[in-house]
């Protein structure tokens, strides 16, 4: 046993007189060589043999660190070697060895014949290598941390085995940076507080990159190759919220599935598609575009019946009483309905349709009745608006005709309303109950429950201050009354039911009628402006000509010109149309004007002109026209009848005068010329009449003479 101590003692003393090799390769255990002898002191040579290597603490109670076996062949010396710490591990693990905390012995034992082992020796370990060592400088002892590292490098360029996540390290035990370099430029640096900081180089992370931290900021872009989610963890109480205090830029389709709430300026450079519904208290679409640029464009591709913007206010249509839409009966359908198809057979030429045709269409006492109760239902209105009595009367007519026998007079029998009709010095509610009528239009001038008004505008025009230009507006029925029936309207009735056409005069009673049946069915929206027409652009005859607002044009072929010679139609030209149609291509507008169909503008006049005046084309002066009463148009005036002025103004010399348009020029001598037609026929008749009987006055002649 002697003998193998020797030995051994040799042997470990050998181990440690090569430090630099160890160093240089950091090795993973400790180099162990002895020579194998018998208890006799002879060489076992090229044998198997079996060694137990023991690590443990020679304190009171031998702590045994680690264990491992390792089975080896001698040489023909009686040499072997092996590797402590790569043997088979029998107990423990060698990276935990306490080397830094405790001193270490090493037992070393043989396996006999027996199959036991026998101990060689134990050796306390007084050098250690330092990688063991440093692998557990800073360990935990006693709660004490060790702070002193050991300075040099002791960290493979292969790569480390056998580490300890809870004992191996990288780093520093005192409170300086660790910096990593590549081509002797810093690349990483985590500092002693713990922050990371990289170099300017890329960092690539291959898996998942979860923070726990309150908040991650980053200075600049951030580029993700695939989805992005937030708040997705309902475990979070409170939920988070999702802030951008800057510019939020999306390059391609921004696609979001929950509710978005934009709680100031979004800014839309190009298109926005809306495949469903938005909801919104409010939208402001503010911009500066050049002429021709549109600051929102609504298009509907649709091939089919697709419509365009439904424009929705939270009150009741102002027609709808809660089950049904309200309606007035248009008495005039209503009755006629048997002779509407004799009125198609005139139209379409199948039969003749005279005069008389008309008059036996609509009796006289009917209408007269049809009016009575019309005046009765509108009472209140038309007590404050019409003086009484009024009586419809026509004189008898007579025509002198000159022919090669002698003058033949023909005479028209004189046509009367009965005259108790109007003979009353006010209107009673209930004055004519006898006479027959047409049923008038069932209206009521009740508001249906939280009807839309005046008040509730669908389009609002307005100027860079507010200022109110014009709307598009509801209209409730008790508006729609007070602005249907006032003086003008009842102006206008009075004149269709007195005249000296008594078929005017039915036709315009029966007229009142039907429209007042239409115009209440249709209640809903209105349309006001600072500007009170409707035009349409028409090319002027003369593309050069030189025609202005409020200039009076006379129509030829569609086309407008100053020169009324031949004029189909006399129209004025429009200042600012609350509507326009006709509108031509941008490029031809230059070609026309804008000419008022319907409404109120200003026309140029000369001359003194009292409201209620007739304007009138006045040819030696091109563009302008002058006022005449009533009482004073002639029938020649009637074809050059622009329309009435709203506007009194004595001064002499040209002005503008705001004038209502809608007459249609030269309705009054179509009448007279489709009198004339009349009596025309009337006279061929008698002709052919007189015909037959100066031959039976003849042939009575010869059978008296031959008698």
């Amino acid at each position: 046993m002697g003998k193998f101590k020797i030995i051994l003692i040799f042997a470990l003393i050998s181990i440690f007189s090569i430090p630099t090799t160890i160093a240089q390769t950091v090795p993973q255990g400790m180099k162990y060589q002895a020579i194998a002898r018998t208890s006799d002191g002879d060489l076992i040579k090229e044998k198997p043999i079996s060694m137990m290597i023991t690590l443990q603490s020679n304190d009171a109670s031998k702590t045994v660190h680690y264990i491992e076996i390792h089975d080896t062949t001698t040489n023909l010396l009686g040499l072997f070697s092996l590797t402590i710490g790569e043997g088979e591990v029998f107990k423990g693990e060698f990276n935990k060895i306490p080397w830094s905390t405790e001193d270490i012995w090493m037992e070393i034992a043989i396996k006999s014949d027996d199959g036991d082992y026998k101990t060689l020796s134990i050796t306390k370990l007084l050098a250690v290598p330092y990688a063991f060592h440093a692998a557990t400088a800073s360990k935990l002892t006693n709660g004490i941390v060790q702070k002193d590292g050991v300075p040099a490098n002791v960290w493979s360029l292969k790569g480390n085995s056998n580490s300890d996540a809870l004992v191996d390290k990288l780093g520093t035990t005192d409170s300086t940076d660790l910096v990593i370099v590549t081509d002797n430029i810093e690349r990483l640096r985590i500092t002693a507080d713990g922050q990371i900081i990289t170099g300017d180089g890329k960092f690539t992370i291959g898996g998942n990159l979860e923070v726990q931290g309150d908040s991650t900021r980053i200075n600049k872009d951030l580029y993700v190759g695939r989805n992005v989610v937030l708040n997705f963890d309902d475990g979070f109480d409170p939920r988070g919220e999702t802030i951008n205090h800057g510019k939020f830029t999306a390059k391609d389709s921004l696609i979001v599935e929950g509710y978005s709430l934009f709680k100031s300026d979004v800014t839309l450079d190009k298109n926005l598609n809306v495949l469903d519904s938005t909801i919104s208290r409010s939208l402001l679409v503010k911009d500066e575009l050049a002429d021709g640029g549109f600051l929102a464009t609504f298009e509907n591709i649709d091939t089919g019946q697709g419509d365009g913007i439904n424009i929705k206010l939270g009150k009741t249509h102002p027609g709808w009483d809660g089950s049904a839409y309200i309606n007035a009966t248009n008495p005039v359908a209503e009755y006629f309905d048997i002779n509407i198809q004799n009125v198609r057979d005139a139209v379409t030429g199948a039969n003749a349709f005279t005069f008389t045709d008309a008059l036996e269409l609509i009796p006289a006492v009917l209408i007269a009745g049809t009016a009575c109760g019309l005046l009765e239902q509108l009472v209140e209105e038309l007590n404050d608006a019409i003086g009484l009595p009024y009586l419809i009367e026509l004189p008898a007519l007579c025509v002198t005709v000159d022919y090669e026998v002698g003058e033949v007079t023909v005479c028209v029998p004189g046509f009367g309303s009965p005259t108790e009709l109007f003979n009353v010095p006010a209107i009673p509610t209930d004055f004519c109950p006898d006479i027959p009528s047409l049923s008038m239009p069932n209206i009521s001038f009740v508001n249906v429950t939280n009807s839309l008004t005046n008040d509730n505008h669908y389009i609002e025009f307005t100027d860079k201050d507010n200022r109110s230009l014009g709307s598009v507006r509801a209209v409730s029925i008790t508006e729609w009354g007070n602005n249907y029936f006032n003086g003008v309207w009842l102006s206008g009735f009075i004149q269709k039911s007195v005249g000296i056409d008594p078929l005017d005069a039915i036709t315009g009673i029966v007229n009142v009628a039907s429209t007042i049946a239409d115009d209440y069915n249709k209640i809903g929206v209105e349309y006001t402006s600072g500007n009170g027409d409707y035009a349409e652009w028409l090319e002027r005859l003369n593309p050069n000509e030189f025609i202005s607002k409020g200039d009076i044009v006379g129509v030829i072929g569609g086309k407008i010109t100053k020169n009324l010679e031949n004029a189909e139609q006399i129209m004025a030209v429009s200042e600012k149309p609350i509507m326009l149609g006709n509108i031509p291509e941008k490029s031809k507008e230059f070609l026309g004007n804008n000419v008022a169909f319907m409404g109120q503008i200003p026309v140029k006049v000369i001359g003194k002109v009292s409201s209620g005046d007739y304007i009138i084309a006045y040819s030696d002066v091109p563009g302008y026209g002058i006022a005449k009463s009533p009482s004073k148009v002639t029938i020649e005036d009637t074809k050059y009848i622009v329309g009435r002025s709203w506007q009194t103004n004595l001064e002499s010399g040209p002005k503008m005068v705001n004038t209502v348009i809608g007459v249609h020029n030269g309705d009054y001598l179509k009448i007279i010329k489709k009198f004339q037609s009349e009596f025309k026929n009337a006279v061929e008749r008698l002709d052919n009449l007189e015909a037959k009987v100066d031959a039976i006055v003849n042939k009575d002649i010869a059978l008296t003479s031959n008698e």
